[in-house]
């Protein structure tokens, strides 16, 4: 999840705060283990943090959320903890998150959001993205393909649809799903990264470890 742009300006969150309610999210959830080694797994990077959780199938769910707005991000959290478990399609559990939040947040907020369900013993994945920025899967064969199905950004219109795509991720694929802070990143020269330039350094090290 990559969450709450603000129209007309910025507003301010502390980590610590949306920590908390990931964590809380993420302790919620079903197969959830307590176990797991919270410390290592809730990071910060940038203006983002990611939580990474393990399920009791030994699957790892991953979130990752924008900052600011802790307040309302825990509201976006509980609202989409709730559609989870009711292991609805992609398409329509974002449908349906987008009228709660359209009904629920401030109304100088929208959110952009990419929601997939992956399963790694198949490498199947179905996802929707609401307005985030597109995750790009560089193939085996070098090819690179945009996730753009899905629709526009959660807040915006409570009649808004949401369509869900589906792909399989081969092995040795590699799955990039970003923000607007990297391909907007610019060099000591004013020159942006953009996405062919994304494009271009996941091409060069696939084969490279992730860390």
């Amino acid at each position: 999840i990559s969450a709450m742009k603000k129209r007309g300006g910025r507003g301010g969150s502390k980590l610590k705060a949306a920590a908390a309610a990931l964590r809380e999210f993420a302790l919620g959830y079903p197969g959830a283990r307590e176990e797991f080694p919270w410390g290592e797994r809730v990071v910060k990077v940038g203006k983002k943090v990611f939580v990474f959780m393990g399920m009791a199938d030994g699957d790892e769910l991953g979130l990752s959320v924008k900052l600011p707005a802790s307040g309302p991000m825990a509201l976006l959290l509980a609202m989409l903890r709730t559609l989870v478990d009711e292991k609805l399609e992609p398409a329509e559990l974002i449908t349906r998150l987008n009228v709660q939040v359209c009904r629920h947040a401030p109304g100088s907020r929208f959110i952009t959001l990419f929601y997939a369900v992956y399963e790694p013993l198949t490498g199947e994945m179905t996802y929707v993205s609401a307005g985030h920025t597109p995750p790009l899967l560089i193939r085996a064969d070098g090819t690179c393909t945009r996730l753009t199905e899905g629709g526009i950004a959660l807040g915006m219109f409570d009649h808004s649809t949401y369509k869900t795509g589906q792909l399989t991720i081969q092995p040795d694929e590699v799955l990039a799903i970003y923000s607007d802070g990297v391909t907007e990143a610019e060099n000591a020269a004013g020159r942006p990264f953009d996405e062919e330039g994304l494009e271009n350094a996941l091409k060069a090290n696939r084969t490279e470890p992730v860390t």
